[in-house]
Formats: structure tokens, C-alpha cells, sequence
């Protein structure tokens, strides 16, 4: 009797610890990862067959509406995975849901044994892999998860005359922008364009976590902040906001 993939994975997720070369909890991840690939290549796979099938359907009593839609929509699934509305495919992504929730359980099984262990750099590592597969399970496209780890680098400001540069995250920008001193800051109108622009990328950022927001919300989102920081950018005075600015709009960028 054939054992189900599925099953498999789950065996090797229940033995996690009990490798003896190398690393125990890596080697673990590798062969869970190994699995997930591969239920991950057969939706794929099984989507891109079924547009295939539908199109020559459309093709045979020339849908010409219909072979548009459907040429539109595979491009967009080989492009960024957004997902096809013209052919059933519930059976295939329950599949890779449960592969994806139990990937997900296998890298936070990971995380705990490495901070366990006090190894941070790794457990770190496993966490961000973990919010990779949790926004594809959300339905995320690719470029806002690119977008997203873009954000996670600190945005480096050098104070005017030298000294030690200053590190902020993207939910300290206002501080950067509008209260450090070493800034020098005497824009205020032009202040609060740059501060606009801070306030609709972290409100992108909030969306991309947020499991009611469509995809279009977010691009909508993505565009304004992206715009608004452009904007801000060609406007304030000061050059280390300007900087600061200018990587903000490159990182909204898509990729």
C-alpha cells in the first residue's frame, strides 16, 4: 500500500530532534521543507493543467471572452501565484493549505528548539521563513511579501556634521522625520508631507497582515504611499530626510 505523501510529513515532522548529523533541527527543517516543496509543485502543476484544459475547451467553441480571461489569468499564476477564478481548484488548494499549516508548525517546532537552545540568529531565521508560508496561506502575492522583508532593514540617517548614525525601523520614521535634532529640521510644511508619506506605507504594511484586505486594496495602498513619498521626497529641503525619503520610495517599489 502506497503511504500518502501528506503522511510522510507528518511522520518526519513527529520526529523532530532525532537526526544525529549535524545540526538535528536543520536537518529536520530540510526534509519538512523537502516535502512542502513538493506539495507545493504538485498544485502548481495540477492549476496550470486545469487552465490548459479550459482553454482548449474555450479554443473549441470560441469563447473568444473567455480564452482572454483565461490567457490573462494563467499569466498572472506563472507571474506572482495570484490565484485563477476560471477554473475550480478548491480540491487542489485544501491540498496545499494543510501542507502549508503543517509547514508552519514544523518551522515554529524549529524556532522554539533553537531559542531553547540560544541559538537568536537562527531562531530568527526559522521565524522569517515561517511569515513567508503564513502570508502565501493568507493569499498574498509575492511582491508584498518582497516589499514587506525590504522593510525590515533599519533606515540608516547620518546626522548633519558627522557623528553616529541612527538606525530606525519603519514604525520610527516619524521620529527620523520629525522629532530627532540631529535632523535639523526647519521644514514644517513640507514636514508634514514627509510624515503623510510614512503614515500610508505603515498603513500598507498593517494591511498586508490583515486576512479581509484584497490584494487590490493593497495595490491601491502600495501605490498611494509610493506616490506620496515621491512627492515628499522632491519636496523637503533637509538632505538626510530627503535620503531617507528616497530609500522609502525605492523599497515600495515593486519588484
Amino acid at each position: 500500500m502506497r503511504i500518502p505523501l501528506f503522511c510522510l510529513w507528518l511522520a518526519s515532522i513527529a520526529s523532530l530532534g532525532h537526526a544525529t548529523d549535524g545540526d538535528p533541527v536543520k536537518n529536520k527543517l530540510d526534509t519538512a521543507r523537502g516535502v512542502f516543496q513538493e506539495q507545493r509543485n504538485v498544485f502548481r502543476t495540477g492549476v496550470l493543467e486545469l487552465l490548459k484544459l479550459r482553454a482548449e475547451n474555450a479554443a473549441k467553441t470560441q469563447n473568444e471572452k473567455l480564452i482572454d480571461l483565461i490567457a490573462k489569468e494563467t499569466s498572472a499564476f506563472v507571474r506572482d501565484g495570484t490565484l485563477p477564478t476560471c477554473v475550480e481548484i478548491k480540491a487542489l488548494k485544501d491540498n496545499v493549505t494543510k501542507a502549508m499549516k503543517v509547514m508552519i508548525a514544523a518551522y515554529k517546532i524549529a524556532e522554539g528548539e533553537y531559542r531553547n537552545q540560544g541559538k537568536r540568529t537562527e531562531a530568527m531565521l526559522v521565524a522569517e521563513d515561517r511569515e513567508d508560508v503564513e502570508w502565501e496561506l493568507a493569499g498574498r502575492p509575492d511582491w508584498s511579501r518582497a516589499i514587506a522583508k525590504r522593510m525590515r532593514a533599519p533606515f540608516v540617517v547620518t546626522p548633519r556634521g558627522g557623528g553616529v548614525n541612527n538606525e530606525y525601523r519603519v514604525g520610527e520614521l516619524h521620529l527620523a522625520i520629525a522629532r530627532d535634532p540631529a535632523l535639523h529640521l526647519g521644514i514644517e510644511k513640507n514636514r508634514e508631507a514627509a510624515q503623510e508619506a510614512v503614515l500610508l506605507t505603515q498603513r500598507f504594511l498593517v494591511q498586508i497582515n490583515n486576512p479581509r484586505a484584497s490584494n487590490a486594496d493593497l495595490q491601491g495602498l502600495l501605490e498611494a504611499a509610493r506616490l506620496a513619498t515621491a512627492k515628499a521626497a522632491n519636496k523637503v529641503g533637509n538632505a538626510n530626510v530627503r535620503l531617507l525619503l528616497k530609500d522609502l520610495e525605492g523599497r515600495l517599489n515593486k519588484p
